[in-house]
């Protein structure tokens, strides 16, 4: 039988009155029939990079795949939705908080399963930290990952949006997921093909949204002398490769990976708290990727306003929503700047609206909405904001932008124990 500690006994409510009176952190918690802690009415805005936000119902961590299907039986047997929470680096909490259970995985373990002369085969626990994974494949000679340095989160939540960074993708280094399914509570593993990765997206963002917990995540990384700098996404790199021929150094993965943290910094774009421009979930927008014929449009359109869009970053890219880019034509598809679009569109670098409290641009980069730590801020101001930029740019362009974060909110209607994960 769940216990809660406030009502235990007598002595206990003593114990708590004392430690009250002494400033203690007393939480409210339910004890498991497995002697698993689940805190009550736990803060959510502490966990998450905007600061923002409400409070979970009832909050869980687990640093197993036994403690994880104890937790989901119990949220069954409890009638709750499942939310799993990374490092809240890409999930904006709503301010009524989530009326459910918020999951945290904390396993982060890391063991090799494969090597070879050419390549080693690593497996790492969900709760593992994703940067401190790049850097410790940096430090074995591995490559694969080091375009993808400082980049916030947990390993459990790449596989999810696919990351990706100068050229480099999560999904080009998976070999495989492991994952509960919260039906059974089973161990599946999922190869590569079948998560159907793409720009930012998988089958875990949208089929499987509601089906899986991720436990863990297999990697094959390279050995450092099969890098090739210049081959795919170079001109992706090529921001970084410049940066290392000015500062006169060569190329290997631990100047790439500091090229990669500098170049980030500068944008606000690696998590620090002496920086208020890293109050963020990272790029709030995603790339827009439209059939040619609609880009041709939004071309005539700047033209329409007078705006050169020639000058348009833009580029051809070959799957969207893990198909091809054909999808049963011949018709390519083109990526296109968010961050061109919305300053296009009349917003700057820094711009605040005071309809919108607390939130603003940041200051380094148009991608980034921040939250303001001394001025109100609130979910509801920022996913406001966000939605009167996406307005304004659909209006003048035609364009509708997505939302990159997941926003986890308190009426959130989905079935008994369906889950999530940032």
């Amino acid at each position: 039988m769940v216990q809660d500690l406030h009502f235990l006994d007598r002595g206990y409510a003593n114990i708590v009155e004392k430690f009250r009176l002494l400033g203690a952190d007393i939480r409210r918690a339910t004890i498991l029939p497995s002697g698993m802690r689940v805190l009550c009415d736990e803060p959510l805005s502490d966990r998450t990079t905007l600061r923002v936000g409400g409070n979970a119902k009832f909050f869980l961590s687990v640093n197993d795949r036994s403690e994880l299907a104890t937790g989901l039986a119990w949220a069954q047997e409890q009638d709750l939705n499942i939310f799993v929470l990374g490092d809240g680096s890409n999930v904006v909490v709503d301010d009524a908080g989530f009326n459910g259970l918020v999951i945290e995985m904390t396993d982060s373990s890391l063991k090799v399963l494969e090597e070879s002369e050419t390549d080693v085969l690593i497996e790492v626990g969900a709760g593992h930290n994703w940067d401190q994974f790049v850097s410790a494949a940096v430090n074995m000679g591995l490559s694969g990952v080091e375009y993808l340095s400082g980049i916030p989160g947990t390993i459990g939540a790449s596989p999810i949006q696919n990351i990706g960074a100068y050229g480099q993708e999560v999904a080009q280094i998976i070999e495989a997921v492991n994952v509960m399914d919260r039906k059974d509570r089973t161990i599946k593993t999922l190869t590569k093909e079948e998560c159907m990765f793409a720009y930012r997206s998988s089958n875990f963002k949208t089929i499987w949204l509601h089906r899986f917990v991720i436990v863990s995540v297999e990697f094959r990384l390279e050995r450092q002398q099969s890098i090739d700098h210049f081959g795919q996404g170079k001109y992706s790199r090529k921001q970084v490769l410049w940066r290392l021929r000015d500062k006169g150094e060569g190329f290997s993965l631990t100047t790439i990976r500091n090229a990669v943290l500098e170049i980030r910094g500068e944008k606000s774009m690696v998590l620090s708290e002496d920086d208020p421009n890293s109050r963020s979930v990272g790029s709030f927008f995603m790339n827009p990727i439209l059939l040619e014929t609609v880009y041709l449009k939004v071309c005539e359109s700047l033209s329409n306003l007078g705006i050169d869009g020639t000058n348009m970053p833009a580029k051809i890219v070959h799957q969207t929503n893990g198909t091809s880019c054909s999808n049963g034509d011949d018709e390519p598809h083109v990526q296109i700047s968010a961050a061109w679009l919305i300053e296009k569109a009349g917003f700057y670098r820094g711009c605040e609206d005071e309809q919108f409290p607390g939130v603003a641009l940041s200051s380094r980069h148009c991608l980034a909405l921040i939250t303001k730590e001394s001025a109100g801020a609130s979910a509801t101001s920022l996913v406001g904001f966000a939605d009167f930029i996406r307005a304004r740019v659909e209006k003048l362009f035609g364009v509708f932008l997505k939302m990159e974060p997941t926003v986890l909110r308190s009426d959130i209607t989905v079935s008994v124990a369906k889950t999530v994960a940032v």
